[in-house]
Parts: C-alpha cells; sequence; structure tokens
C-alpha cells in the first residue's frame, strides 16, 4: 500500500490472482463485504492513528473493536480507543451517507467510555472509504 500524506490517499494492490478458487472461498458476498471493511479498518487505524486494533468487541457495545496504544505490549485492560466498520457492496451516495450517520449514532452506546471512537465505512462499488473519528 502506498500512503499520500498531502491528502490521505491510499492505493491498494493485490499480488495475488484472483482466480475462480479464490473466489469461492468468499462466495458469501456480505461476509466478503464485511471481512473486507474489517481489512481496510484496520490499515487505516494502523497508518492514520496512534492506536492497533487489540479486541473484538461484545455485542450490543455499539463498537467492533477496541484499541490500543501501538506501543504498549501488554493488551490487557489497555482499551484507549473504539472502532465501528461497516461495508456496503456497492451503495449509493444516500446510503453510504446514511450509513455514516447511523454508525456515527450507534457508537453512542458506549461513550459512557469517553473514549475516543472512529468509525470506517467502506463501499466497494465505488469505491471509497470514509475514516472518522468522532
Amino acid at each position: 500500500m502506498n500512503v499520500s500524506p498531502n491528502n490521505n490517499s491510499f492505493v491498494l494492490q493485490w499480488k495475488t490472482n484472483i482466480d475462480q478458487r479464490v473466489k469461492n472461498t468468499w462466495n458469501d458476498v456480505q461476509e466478503a463485504t464485511e471481512k473486507g471493511a474489517e481489512g481496510i479498518a484496520v490499515i487505516l487505524v494502523n497508518e492514520l492513528t496512534q492506536y492497533k486494533v487489540i479486541r473484538r468487541s461484545v455485542k450490543k457495545t455499539g463498537i467492533d473493536y477496541w484499541l490500543g496504544y501501538k506501543e504498549n505490549e501488554i493488551l490487557l485492560f489497555q482499551d484507549a480507543a473504539r472502532l465501528e466498520i461497516s461495508g456496503l457492496i456497492d451503495g449509493t451516495n444516500g446510503e453510504f451517507n446514511r450509513r455514516v450517520k447511523d454508525k456515527s449514532e450507534q457508537v453512542k452506546q458506549s461513550n459512557a467510555t469517553r473514549l475516543p471512537a472512529y468509525i470506517s465505512i467502506t463501499d466497494f462499488g465505488e469505491p471509497r472509504t470514509m475514516f472518522k473519528k468522532l
């Protein structure tokens, strides 16, 4: 991946040929979309913040992952920030903007922690990603 520091643009390049065998391993398009969005979000957290993903959150917390500081080697009890991720297969501008709004609201469920929160919304149709600190 190449990073342009001027405008935070990223280019993702795959070195693996995407043949039918590879496609068959991710035949569930919804799950492939979710996992792809998660992968992009993790890359953006690593590139743009002082955090790293340390653990999956439990359901009903309003977030997907807890983040810890990159320099911290101990992962237990090191929650420092929150991350919510969403992916669209091929969304319209309206769907993309609604998803940003919905996920921004959803994260409020865990606001009692008072920790910084990030959302990452990826649309694979355009393609585009919005990564935002709330």
